[in-house]
């Protein structure tokens, strides 16, 4: 079963090859190991075609020298990003050492789980790795919904002891299958064969609490903001370039644009892969990675078959607004607040997800028919929701929820 993930505006893997690579194994293993799991029966040999374009994305020849100039101090992408997700998390500076476990007490443990694997997502420098990380953090999202606020919290001190605490629980811990299921196997144990898999992810996890710390630190004192300033501007600069090269330069049918062509190679392997096997086509696009796939399938390959279409935390409902789709830049078929547009007819199934606090994450139903939203709460403010989406292995969970139930 094929799949084929597009990201949205501001991904550069020049910014740090390393942490890119990493992140996209991390992503493809909470894949497999979560949200596909049960639609796959070899979920490991699951084909995730990945198609970067950051590298076709806005440039700045002058390198920003329209900035204000002055003393800056600027975080590293790791440092911003775990700013950005203890940005509600953090309240007592003095103890930063116990940032997980706060977040446990203070919510629930899947929001505890959530933040550490979103906050780990960059530290898998391997497949195998990547797997073990994704399969813990499997195993602790559904110990997590089973166990929102377990009495064994209170019993420890420090992040830590947390992440001990956890992986032992873990190892004790068996989940009981449904009524309907095989006798023969009516328990699947987090323990045993799969204990050295599960105490390499948590490792995993473990090397990142040091990066928590840090982050907490920094984020005390109103010189955050000021000392970021650059490094905002050079995103949010990013952030509308790649907008804009993307419809400046997207091309036509005949001769499709370089962003447009190299997502539609992909997307066409992934095509003539599931016609070979007979397998379904999964598409997922993030924030301006939907908005593209829509333009694709809508008006450069409206005759490639999509099984089930899942956008997050994107801007599709708002270029339909502002008619910036090929397929209907000229339409006055609709009457605007009464009539809705069909989805489109080579996709089976539409899911769309937005977190509330993200800006950037718009609904579909009130515009389009035949498509499904869905609410997911990151836990995160502003920015630091629209990127924390797939690094949580409780977003993964409820994805495969939803595509169980809504895209058969």
């Amino acid at each position: 079963m094929p799949l084929v993930f597009v990201h949205g505006v501001n991904v550069r893997c020049e910014d740090d090859p390393a942490e890119f690579e990493s992140s996209v194994r991390s992503r493809d293993a909470l894949f497999r190991e979560i949200s596909f799991r049960d639609a796959v029966s070899e979920s490991p040999k699951m084909a995730i075609f990945n198609p970067y374009w950051g590298d076709l994305g806005a440039s700045f020849p002058w390198n920003h020298a329209g900035l204000p100039r002055g003393e800056q101090e600027t975080f590293g992408p790791e440092d911003e990003a775990l700013s950005l997700l203890l940005d509600e998390v953090v309240t007592d500076p003095s103890s930063p050492g116990l940032v997980a476990l706060e977040t446990a007490r203070r919510g629930t443990l899947i929001d505890a789980i959530d933040l550490l694997w979103a906050a780990s997502s960059s530290r898998t420098p391997n497949v195998e790795e990547a797997t073990a990380w994704a399969a813990a953090g499997a195993a602790a999202a559904q110990y997590a919904h089973l166990n929102p606020r377990p009495a064994w919290l209170g019993q420890v001190g420090t992040d830590p002891q947390f992440i001990s605490r956890l992986r032992n629980e873990l190892e004790e811990f068996t989940l009981p299958t449904s009524a309907d299921s095989d006798t023969s196997s009516q328990q699947e144990a987090f323990g045993g064969t799969a204990s050295s898999k599960l105490t390499a992810g948590i490792e995993l996890v473990r090397k990142r609490l040091p990066g928590l710390t840090n982050a907490a630190r920094r984020k005390v004192g109103a010189a955050f903001v000021s000392r970021n300033r650059a490094e905002l501007h050079r995103r949010l600069a990013r952030f509308f370039g790649d907008v804009f090269v993307y419809l400046r330069f997207r091309g036509t049918v005949d001769q499709p644009g370089q962003i447009v062509s190299r997502i539609l190679s992909d997307l066409e392997r992934a095509d003539n892969l599931r016609g070979q096997e007979g397998k379904r086509l999964y598409v997922i696009g993030h924030s301006m990675g939907g908005v593209i796939l829509y333009d694709i399938l809508t008006n450069f390959r409206p005759d490639i078959r999509i099984d089930a279409l899942v956008t997050v935390g994107s801007q599709v409902t708002v270029f339909e607004e502002m008619k910036l789709f090929t397929e209907h830049t000229s339409d006055t078929r609709f009457n605007p607040g009464l009539d809705k547009i069909s989805r489109p007819a080579n996709v089976d199934c539409w899911i769309n997800v937005f977190d509330e606090q993200d800006v950037l994450g718009f609904a579909t139903e009130g515009i389009f028919s035949g498509t499904k939203d869905y609410a997911f709460s990151t836990g995160k403010p502003l920015l630091a929701a629209h990127s924390s989406y797939f690094s949580q292995p409780s977003f993964h969970e409820r994805l495969a929820e939803r595509l169980g139930s809504d895209c058969r």
